[in-house]
């Protein structure tokens, strides 16, 4: 039910219209989307490490391509990356808590050398950046993750790149 907390009363025609706060909105929005996205999880994670696997070289690569173990957001701070896409899960997870009930499945490649990236997060505000840009037309972006000290642990959020000198063309 919602509440003055949770909404804003909108004056109608035929009595008051109560509009659902945007988080709300965003929330019924994974929702839709994770039905949508179902089972591609999976399928991507799977994928990625068989393309390290398939694509080493040496034995030594090989080895450390089959050693893959899923990233999170957290586990990529500081790197420059450009976010391709991104698929929406529900979260029934007991260990992690999921503000929003749900997590995302991040494709992305690092700046630096366009190595494929797939991550997850259950950041609210990485969710909701993410959203952010897609609804804008922004995807694909470059950006970073940066993190913040908070109470119970560690905040992270996406930040744009750090602006680069342009070298002057000689004339």
């Amino acid at each position: 039910m919602a509440t003055a907390k949770d909404a804003t009363a909108q004056p109608t025609a035929t009595g008051t219209a109560v509009e659902p706060r945007r988080v709300e909105s965003l929330i019924q929005y994974l929702s839709r989307r994770a039905e949508a996205d179902q089972g591609t999880r999976a399928y991507d994670v799977a994928a990625a490490q068989l393309e390290k696997i398939l694509a080493a070289e040496t034995e030594d690569e090989f080895w450390d391509a089959s050693d893959y173990t899923s990233l999170g957001g957290r586990d990529l701070e500081d790197v420059e990356q450009r976010i391709l896409s991104f698929t929406v899960h529900v979260s029934d997870s007991d260990e992690f808590d999921a503000a929003l009930g749900h997590f995302i499945m991040v494709n992305a490649q690092k700046i630096e050398d366009g190595e494929e990236l797939i991550w997850n997060t259950q950041s609210p505000l990485i969710i909701g950046q993410l959203r952010w840009m897609e609804a804008k037309g922004l995807l694909p972006y470059d950006c970073v993750i940066k993190g913040t000290r908070a109470r119970k642990g560690r905040v992270i959020k996406l930040r744009p790149l750090a602006k680069r000198p342009v070298q002057a063309s000689a004339s």
